[in-house]
């Protein structure tokens, strides 16, 4: 079969906001990775589908050397920030350009993290769990454990929105318990899921959330247009300024 009249093939391994995988659709013949695949047979498919595909939107870690399989793939689009889902040293090698979408959720992030020191400073959690269980007296309390803002010193590295290696977690417990450290907000961890033996779990001034800071219905749209327009401009032959491993164009001139 002729394929040369076929709109492009763009695999998806996890699903996009409806309204960018529309837009893509519009465009490109489009693949979902079976949600419900086991790690190893998702990695199967996956390699089976890039074989006739020409581009790739990344919302999972791909195996490390996915790339140095057959594929027809022009682009590569990180659906976010992270590269570490990414074999980057492999892709730029065959000169596969590889793009982020870069700032599309800043703000859902940046909030995030106004939450969290806000919370940490006032103990939502803590008196809401009073309240429902019939402790309206725990306000007693109140002046000797919660703070505001003003005029403190404020350190960025409590709120951890980057990635777990930031923080080493068993020193942040022991700060924790020493007084060292008043309080601590963490979206992301050394181990992904928390494992249940973590310390972490069990500190009362301790704010967990699963990997999803950058996660709203708003930066879930503005990721997956930016991720698709971006796909489209890398299949195209363009060279969109978010191409993280420019390098990777010096082998069309070498």
């Amino acid at each position: 079969m002729d394929n040369t009249a076929l709109p492009p093939k763009v695999v998806l391994t996890d699903a996009i906001h409806p309204e960018a995988h529309a837009m893509l659709a519009g465009e490109a013949r489009v693949t979902t990775l079976d949600a419900g695949l086991q790690p190893a047979a998702a990695a199967r498919a996956l390699r089976a589908e890039i074989r006739d595909a020409q581009g790739l939107i990344v919302r999972r870690p791909l195996p490390p050397d996915l790339f140095d399989g057959p594929h027809a793939l022009r682009g590569v689009v990180r659906h976010g920030v992270g590269l570490d889902f990414i074999p980057l040293a492999s892709a730029t090698r065959q000169g596969l350009p590889v793009a982020n979408t870069l700032a599309a959720n800043a703000n859902a992030v940046a909030e995030y993290a106004i939450a969290a020191i806000l919370e940490n400073a006032r103990r939502f959690r803590f008196f809401d769990r009073q309240v429902r269980q019939g402790n309206w007296n725990a306000r007693g309390d109140a002046a000797a454990t919660t703070s505001e803002l003003r005029g403190r010193t404020l350190g960025l590295v409590l709120v951890n929105v980057a990635r777990g290696a930031v923080i080493h977690e068993p020193d942040l417990v022991d700060a924790l318990e020493a007084g060292r450290i008043a309080g601590a907000a963490l979206d992301v961890f050394a181990t992904q899921p928390l494992p249940m033996d973590s310390r972490l779990l069990n500190h009362p001034r301790v704010a967990l959330t699963p990997h999803l800071a950058g996660t709203t219905g708003d930066a879930a749209l503005a990721m997956g247009l930016m991720a698709v327009r971006t796909q489209l401009a890398l299949i195209r032959g363009e060279r969109p300024d978010h191409v993280v491993n420019r390098q990777c164009y010096e082998k069309e001139t070498s």
